[in-house]
């Protein structure tokens, strides 16, 4: 198929963008994942995670990138994931098996001070890799919303996935810079000075936090009504509602990094000194322990009835010996102690 294709990027406005077909590939994803030091079990099938695979190789050599303004960057520029893709990454489980679940989003964690630097690199990835690794910042909203002065938050688009047809699909790429802004704050200054050491992601002790920061109110007849009562946390808050923790998804990509990681100070276990320390905020540790607490019980829920052995009992027993070893939560809040108005990255 050759010629031009549209895809709708803005479902309200239907604005377009359009790229000659077939998209093409100057790069082999699996040969630059062998260079970066990615494992193989890491599956690749996933367009965005051959994206991020890119990324990861452009970081590396920024400095060896240029456009109208110049080199792009005097250094590489240090790039982590967050979210789903960083399990992926990580955890085997996530990959094959029970454990396995489809990844569409994938976004970034840069240091501050590099994320004009990050988006000029992104938008001459397609020039330089090949057309379906390209990137715009052509939207007047991203344009708009890059320009605002955040200064910690960027977007761009990207190609998502690839259709039968060879054309692409496009989706919203969100890049943080130091810190992401969930329902409690994080900081991943560390995890960015040394970013292949935790196979370019923000690390387990950081996947363990954002996923269980997974938190809530909805009214508990509603809640109960789609099914999702299953998800309400042992928390007395506002009468008629509820506190809810983690999705189904949330859950299994827990699991299987408890699956596939001891407790322990080695750099592929799940560090208690680092994590008992972030968990120093109060209100970030009273949401932590719920949801682990919820993801410890729910490995006997119907949800997962097919889980089967030998996952429960080790999902279950290493997540119970880390809440053993992690400060107790006694304090009470009659109102929400985390931040309600936030806007989730997709990628989580």
């Amino acid at each position: 198929m050759v010629g031009k294709q549209t895809k709708e990027i803005d479902r309200y406005k239907h604005r377009v963008l359009e790229l000659d077909l077939p998209l093409t590939s100057n790069v082999d994803p699996y040969k630059l994942r062998k260079e970066l030091g990615v494992p193989d079990y890491v599956d690749l099938g996933y367009f965005p995670m051959q994206r991020a695979v890119v990324v990861f190789h452009a970081a590396r050599h920024a400095n060896e990138f240029s456009d109208e303004k110049g080199i792009v960057s005097e250094r590489p520029i240090d790039v982590t994931v967050f979210g789903g893709a960083a399990f992926k990454f990580h955890c085997p489980s996530c990959n094959e098996g029970y454990l396995k679940r489809d990844v569409h989003d994938v976004d970034f964690v840069i240091k501050s001070g590099y994320g004009r630097k990050f988006i000029r690199l992104l938008t001459l990835l397609g020039s330089v890799y090949g057309s379906r690794y390209t990137h715009y910042e052509q939207c007047p909203e991203d344009v708009e919303f890059n320009s605002m002065g955040r200064a910690w938050r960027y977007r761009v688009r990207a190609i998502n996935s690839i259709e039968e047809d060879g054309s692409g699909i496009f989706g919203e790429v969100d890049i943080i810079c130091d810190k992401i802004k969930l329902r409690h704050a994080m900081d991943f200054t560390e995890t960015l000075k040394h970013p292949q050491e935790n196979l370019y992601t923000v690390g387990l002790v950081g996947m363990i936090i954002s996923k269980c920061q997974v938190i809530d109110m909805a009214k508990k007849d509603q809640l109960i009504g789609s099914g999702e009562g299953w998800r309400v946390l042992p928390y007395d808050l506002i009468p008629g509602y509820a506190v809810i923790g983690m999705e189904r998804k949330d859950l299994k990509d827990i699991y299987a990094l408890f699956n596939d990681h001891e407790l322990g100070e080695g750099p592929e276990e799940i560090d208690v000194k680092k994590l008992s320390k972030i968990l120093g905020d109060k209100k970030l540790r009273k949401t932590v322990r719920l949801n682990l607490e919820f993801a410890a019980e729910s490995v006997d829920r119907e949800q997962f009835a097919d889980m089967g052995e030998p996952y429960k009992s080790r999902i279950s027993e290493r997540i119970k010996e880390l809440l053993g070893k992690l400060p107790e939560s006694t304090e009470k809040w009659s109102s929400p102690w985390w931040e309600t108005a936030v806007e989730t990255p997709r990628g989580l």
